[in-house]
């Protein structure tokens, strides 16, 4: 390690704004667990760990005037922290990358921070697809809502065999929201879902069932997708037994009734040819 990163400051996770409402909390329990397990490898792998994946933050206002640290990328890291049981408090912090430094956005006013914050793709301002105004933002992850559609778009790219994925990683800002709020709304989702058992609009109690991630992976490569970042488009069609068992059942078929033909011919020919009348020596 650098003296430069050795003196590289780090911040408490409870000490950074959401800029969005939701996340998918089994997404972050799994990174959780994953963060705890870096933990349990000693304190530099586990430094090392959240230098590698440092938050992306912006500064800005806050409500009282006040500056405040805008998470722009890495909620559910920070949540995940935030909730690893095992790790100390007093490690429970993070290293930051800020956006706009050295000052960040903090001689904009709320309204304009907020409109810039839009325009440059930095929040999320929806409650399962429904707008909300930013002054109702959660002050820290512990206010974060759970969105299970969000933790199915993660799914359908890390929990199955990468060549049944939903679609491709992509840096389009929020795109897993987009994904979650397209398999909300797709008809063809919901009625698999039906057919598997499983309340229509899946809730925070919902269990993301092996079953439920490759329906909705099916989903997201249907032509209704192509608009979202990422598409794959439709699984190729894999040739089965059943047809080729369908084939070689005709194959036989054709020859039989070939056979049958070429025999029936013959024996015409045989019975034409013993009616003729036979030659007498001379």
């Amino acid at each position: 390690m650098t003296d430069r990163e050795a003196d590289e400051p780090r911040y408490d996770v409870l000490s950074l704004r959401p800029t969005q409402f939701c996340a998918g909390f089994a997404c972050a329990e799994n990174k959780s667990h994953e963060s705890l397990m870096t933990w349990n490898k000693g304190i530099e792998h586990y430094r090392e760990f959240l230098r590698r994946n440092k938050v992306v933050v912006v500064r800005g206002p806050s409500e009282d005037g006040k500056e405040a640290l805008y998470i722009v990328d890495h909620h559910h890291l920070v949540l995940a922290i935030h909730l690893a049981k095992g790790i100390p408090e007093c490690e429970k912090r993070v290293y930051v990358e800020e956006l706009e430094a050295p000052h960040g956005l903090v001689h904009l006013s709320w309204s304009e921070f907020w409109t810039t914050m839009m325009e440059k793709n930095h929040a999320y301002l929806r409650i399962h697809g429904v707008p909300h105004p930013p002054s109702q933002l959660p002050k820290d992850v512990r206010g974060l809502i759970d969105d299970p559609y969000r933790t199915l778009a993660w799914a359908v790219r890390k929990l199955i065999p990468q060549e049944e994925h939903g679609y491709r990683k992509n840096d389009v800002p929020f795109n897993e929201f987009l994904w979650g709020e397209y398999l909300r709304n797709s008809p063809v989702f919901q009625e698999q879902l039906r057919v598997l058992g499983v309340p229509p609009q899946l809730g925070a109690d919902t269990e993301i069932r092996p079953d439920v991630i490759r329906a909705a992976a099916k989903a997201c490569r249907l032509p209704e997708a192509r608009h979202l970042p990422g598409y794959i488009g439709p699984v190729p069609d894999t040739p089965s037994i059943a047809p080729q068992r369908s084939a070689s059942r005709n194959l036989a078929r054709r020859l039989g009734l070939f056979t049958a033909a070429a025999l029936t011919l013959l024996t015409v020919i045989r019975i034409a040819a013993s009616k003729q009348p036979r030659a007498t020596p001379a």
